[in-house]
């Protein structure tokens, strides 16, 4: 819990960062992370989308394929059907299936999504995944969603996709937007990597240094 309130973007510890405490084995082929050290942390970063870490050990079950399989019940030795070991928990058995299933079918976990397209310019308006909030130049700790930033856009009288609006989320331009006290605060949306936290920029609080919202 302490890790978790403390690390991370606009938190007291700063940013999430990879350190020597963090022991991470990777188990193929399922593109696994087992952790081995530095538990707490590392949920943080999980938490928070930050950051990432070097795995210093991998695993490959995939040679055992062609020698065990799972029957649902035991791990059996497939040329003399020796059964060499009964999971506790089915979940691992099946697991492992699925691995010879990614195998057979030439699946990779690290294999890259393709995103259609959309047909015209439409395609090339399209919203990075997420946005750090900035009210008058001071970082809220915010990231808003990339439909979070099309509403504020459209509800300043922005059209998406439109010059001024790809401004404002590709080269940082300002906007006004009135906070929920009715006050003006200028805006800018800058892009990061990081999984989006809220929707709506009405949502998102100033806040002061003295600490009062």
């Amino acid at each position: 819990m302490n890790a978790i309130a403390n690390i991370g973007h606009a938190r007291r510890m700063g940013q999430w960062r990879a350190d020597f405490n963090h022991q991470v084995e990777l188990l193929l082929p399922f593109g696994l992370a087992l952790v081995h050290g530095g538990n707490h942390s590392l949920a943080a970063g999980i938490a928070n989308a930050e950051g990432s870490v070097v795995t210093r050990t991998v695993t490959d079950l995939s040679p055992l394929y062609a020698h065990v399989r799972y029957d649902g019940m035991s791990m059996v030795r497939t040329h003399d059907a020796c059964r060499l070991w009964e999971p506790v928990d089915e979940e691992l058995g099946i697991l492992f299936e699925i691995g010879r299933l990614m195998v057979e079918h030439g699946v990779r976990y690290d294999a890259q999504v393709a995103v259609e397209e959309d047909e015209g310019e439409a395609g090339n308006e399209r919203f990075p995944i997420c946005y750090r909030v900035f009210f008058d130049g001071q970082d809220t700790g915010y990231s808003l969603s990339s439909s979070g930033a099309t509403r504020a856009l459209l509800r300043a009288g922005f059209a998406a996709g439109g010059a001024e609006a790809r401004a404002i989320v590709v080269e940082g331009a300002e906007f006004v937007h009135r906070n929920q006290a009715g006050q003006p605060v200028r805006v800018v949306l800058e892009h990061y990597g990081r999984r989006p936290l809220v929707d709506d920029l009405d949502r998102v609080t100033l806040v002061l240094p003295g600490g009062d919202d």
